[in-house]
């Protein structure tokens, strides 16, 4: 009698103790919600990023396009008087 209790209380505690399947799958199931949270944040940054060298590319273009250029026979007159 008292080894059937030993062996009892024995599976009981087996039991008891946490699944380590459940562990596993909630340990995949946080790394993928993480990943999916990275991709995310990724391609915000990646059309920010976008959107910021087309911004400064259409700056720079209207900077070169206050630029005139001229002739030099033109610079050399202007530069005689």
């Amino acid at each position: 009698a008292w080894l059937y209790a030993k062996v009892e209380s024995a599976h009981q505690a087996r039991l008891n103790q946490p699944d380590p399947n459940a562990e596993k799958q909630a340990k995949e199931v946080r790394e993928s919600d993480a990943q999916g949270a990275y991709s995310e944040w990724l391609d915000t940054k990646r059309k920010q990023d976008k959107a910021f060298r087309q911004l400064e590319g259409r700056r720079r273009a209207e900077e070169a396009s206050q630029y005139a250029i001229r002739d030099r026979q033109l610079c050399d007159e202007a530069f005689r008087r």
